[in-house]
């Protein structure tokens, strides 16, 4: 079974875990009872190779403990769950979406993540979790073309969904109810540090605001390759996309913008597998992970932003600094997504949303 892929990932993120049926446990001994390394998985392509560069090799030279790397990809917490079942976990640590804590652990596949090993001080808001760590930041919210809004920017979800004011061609996620209901909220003109926590109320309030901006979404994207590719083309003009790859068509030459204000951010979250053959070791690669250095050479390498605020002392470009979601002045504007709220309901209304979604 192939693994998916970081683009998979940010398409997937938040639809739940993939079923262990099928995945197969080795039965040969493997280098994960060796001593003197740590097993990991992540999601491979240039996410991994960031990865390497700013935590992996430097934590080997400092340690002599090597990093092996797998890419389950979507997939690491089902492998997870199977091996955990057949009794012989071979991977240490997996990188995935924030709710992975809250299904893992009522799953039973987790370890506690000790914070002896942290430095726990500097990190910011919900980066540590009883059963994961969130070591860099993600946010999604607006993006728009600056030649089309020149003269008056959107600032908020409100003017999404204005469409006299901000007229144009629109794009939304629609793979995954994951952010919506956050969106809708504040677009009905729920204060952003309202929004949580969610209840059922809220969501069929978020129904209904939805409900008045669907005829006018273009283009219900199902993964951000697709959204790119309408931003880029000048097929949409506003869509609901990422802080980081809007960064990146920016510095192409790209006339777009991100709007951190109302943004939805999350966390890339490490989970420790029950039974770990290296525990020890994962443990210090998660606590050198939180290192000011690293979290800064992360950042460099990828845009994603540190959760560790030393790291901003690090990078003396102040326009670079202003892109990542946890730079003080995005991270109070906000809405930190509530991993365990959606870890415990983003299931059960999946199929809600693809109805709802398919629906003319």
């Amino acid at each position: 079974m192939r693994a998916m892929n970081r683009r998979q990932f940010l398409r997937l993120a938040g639809t739940g875990v993939v079923s262990s049926a099928g995945l197969l446990v080795s039965k040969q001994p493997t280098w994960a009872q060796k001593e003197d390394v740590v097993v990991i998985s992540s999601w491979g392509g240039a996410w991994q190779d960031g990865l390497r560069k700013a935590y992996f090799e430097p934590f080997t030279k400092e340690t002599g403990i090597k990093v092996i790397e797998n890419n389950y990809g979507f997939q690491g917490l089902a492998r997870l769950k199977a091996q955990v079942e057949a009794g012989r976990v071979e991977v240490d640590l997996f990188d995935g979406p924030p709710q992975w804590p809250v299904i893992g652990r009522r799953q039973g596949i987790l370890e506690r993540i000790d914070t002896r090993y942290f430095d726990t001080a500097n990190l910011v808001r919900g980066a540590i979790q009883e059963y994961g760590f969130g070591f860099s930041s993600v946010s999604w919210g607006i993006t728009y073309n600056t030649k089309t809004f020149a003269r008056l920017a959107p600032r908020t979800w409100a003017d999404f969904w204005d469409v006299k004011t901000f007229s144009g061609r629109r794009a939304m996620f629609g793979a995954s109810i994951f952010r919506h209901i956050e969106y809708a909220l504040m677009a009905d003109g729920v204060p952003p540090e309202q929004v949580n926590p969610l209840s059922t109320e809220k969501v069929e309030r978020a129904f209904r605001k939805l409900d008045q901006i669907k005829p006018h979404i273009s283009v219900w994207y199902p993964g951000p390759a697709q959204a790119q590719q309408l931003l880029a083309d000048g097929e949409v003009v506003l869509a609901e996309y990422t802080h980081g790859r809007t960064a990146v068509l920016a510095r192409q030459g790209l006339p777009l913008a991100f709007e951190f204000n109302q943004g939805v951010f999350n966390y890339a979250t490490w989970v420790l597998a029950k039974g770990a053959p290296n525990k020890e070791n994962a443990q210090k690669l998660l606590g050198f992970i939180s290192q000011p250095n690293p979290q800064a050479d992360m950042m460099r390498a990828s845009d994603y932003g540190p959760v560790n605020t030393k790291a901003f002392d690090l990078i003396k470009d102040e326009a670079f600094l202003r892109l990542a979601p946890t730079f003080p002045d995005n991270l109070k504007r906000q809405v930190l997504l509530d991993a365990e709220w959606w870890g415990e309901n983003e299931e059960k209304l999946a199929e809600r949303w693809r109805k709802w979604v398919a629906a003319k």
